[in-house]
């Protein structure tokens, strides 16, 4: 997990800190020193610190899986992070995995029920989906007869409603031997992602 800190200065934007670590706690910290001496803070990947969470608080209480008493402690916990990021000056990009949400559907023919896939979520918090002001989604698809990779940008919630279109593709155009991209662009298909950041 990785937790960089940006700042912008004379129209440059430097690298103010970076730390690998999973610990909550080195979380808070980030955001606070952030906001002190930043302008943005980068979090990839914040699954790592909701898993580091619950996995500190079943050791202390010798466990091997959560039990329902502990969600209030563990919701409690993360709720540090989420009015921090909530309330922050900062503009924060929070990462995390993709998981699946999964329900009971009866069958039509049989009339039992089935565990299916419902819906997809941030891997975190049950509500930190809910949080962030832009919540994209992001896929890749291949076409198995070509092989060329398309990677897709949905946008699932947008609370200024800034930005046109449910989703962008975004293609490769050139990749240094590191695996930074120089440029993505939308593809001329699709519609114009309209977003002005900072606006």
């Amino acid at each position: 997990m990785v937790l960089v800190q940006l700042t912008h200065v004379q129209g440059a934007s430097r690298r103010i800190c970076s730390k690998e670590t999973r610990a909550f706690k080195n979380l808070l910290e980030a955001v606070r020193e952030a906001e002190a001496e930043g302008s943005m803070l980068l979090v990839d990947s914040l699954t790592h610190f909701w898993t580091e969470l619950c996995e500190t608080h079943m050791r202390i209480k010798n466990r091997t899986r959560l039990q329902f008493e502990d969600w209030a402690y563990l919701k409690t916990e993360w709720r540090r992070f989420t009015d921090l990021f909530i309330n922050s000056n900062l503009h924060i990009i929070a990462c995390g995995r993709a998981a699946y949400e999964y329900d009971y559907v009866e069958d039509e023919e049989t009339g039992r029920k089935n565990l299916e896939k419902t819906d997809i979520r941030m891997k975190a918090e049950g509500e930190m989906g809910y949080e962030p002001s832009l919540l994209v989604l992001m896929e890749r698809e291949t076409d198995m007869a070509t092989m060329k990779v398309r990677r897709i940008a949905r946008v699932l919630k947008d609370r200024a409603t800034c930005c046109f279109g449910p989703s962008m593709s975004l293609r490769n155009q050139r990749c240094s031997t590191q695996g930074t991209c120089s440029r993505l662009s939308a593809s001329q298909a699709d519609p114009p992602l309209r977003c002005q950041i900072g606006r």
